[in-house]
């Protein structure tokens, strides 16, 4: 059986982790209300350029004292989001959205296609000739492999906001460019190699919390909430080719998904009779 991600002794720990990184349990109030206002910059509530609720309104709003709303708004004001003017007020800075990451890390966890989404990759773990993960196998009922375990982490910005644990199967991870794996998502060198038009994919999506391996690997606290996202590739024979596990913060999380609704087909509803 395939060693789990916490178990994993030999992927590379980030250097750096954030202030937040600590016991979800003890975090301040401050720190959490600096997260709450970080999603707001990013959902565009409180949009580039313009002033936010004064002092007064945020304490009322929050039920918070004066000194643990300005710690508050300190850390926003030290990673660049917002600026603070005696007089003035306080406002959300024009390049809060490109620090945050915004449309760029929308479309790399989206995989929309665009050219360039600043999207940066760090393959910290590589294990050859395994078996497909146990969790995974629920939606892989024909047995192939063996497999070729990737972890790796997605960075924007030089921040980290995903981390990847996938199983591509041996022989087609041969074929791909040396080192590809860590300039490319490998769902993407999967269709190149395959076609899109022989795959489908599956997606699950949960919401889990850090454990102290996650929280080290995603420079966040542990017990923070992360999106759990596992896929299942397959193609037209129902192998599964390529599967994993993927889990993104929860402060910067955005998916965006367009299906044509043409391709679905309900049966029409029953009209029920009055007795």
């Amino acid at each position: 059986m395939a060693a789990s991600l916490t178990d994993s002794a030999t992927a590379t720990p980030l250097a750096g982790r954030d202030s937040s990184a600590e016991d979800a349990s003890r975090v301040a109030l401050y720190l959490r209300l600096s997260r709450v206002f970080r999603e707001r910059i990013a959902a565009g509530e409180w949009a580039p350029g313009a002033l936010i609720p004064g002092l007064p309104q945020l304490c009322e709003d929050f039920q918070v004292s004066r000194v643990t709303m300005r710690q508050a708004l300190a850390i926003l004001a030290q990673q660049g989001l917002i600026g603070i003017g005696r007089g003035r007020g306080t406002w959300v800075m024009p390049d809060a959205l490109d620090r945050l990451g915004g449309r760029s890390l929308r479309d790399a966890i989206s995989d929309t296609g665009a050219a360039d989404t600043g999207l940066q990759i760090k393959v910290l773990q590589r294990t050859d000739d395994v078996p497909l993960a146990a969790d995974l196998r629920s939606r892989a009922p024909q047995e192939t492999g063996p497999f070729t375990r990737i972890l790796k982490r997605h960075h924007m910005g030089g921040r980290p906001f995903a981390l990847l644990d996938y199983y591509i199967e041996a022989a087609l991870f041969r074929r791909f460019p040396q080192g590809a794996e860590s300039r490319f998502k490998l769902g993407r060198l999967l269709r190149q190699a395959i076609g899109p038009a022989r795959m489908t994919l599956l997606e699950e999506v949960t919401l889990t919390h850090a454990d102290p391996r996650l929280a080290e690997l995603l420079g966040c606290g542990m017990g923070e909430v992360l999106v759990r996202m596992r896929r299942w590739y397959r193609d037209a024979e129902g192998r599964v080719p390529l599967a994993g596990t993927s889990y993104y913060r929860g402060d910067g999380f955005a998916l965006e998904v367009e299906r044509p609704l043409a391709a679905e087909i309900f049966p029409a509803p029953t009209p029920t009779e009055e007795t």
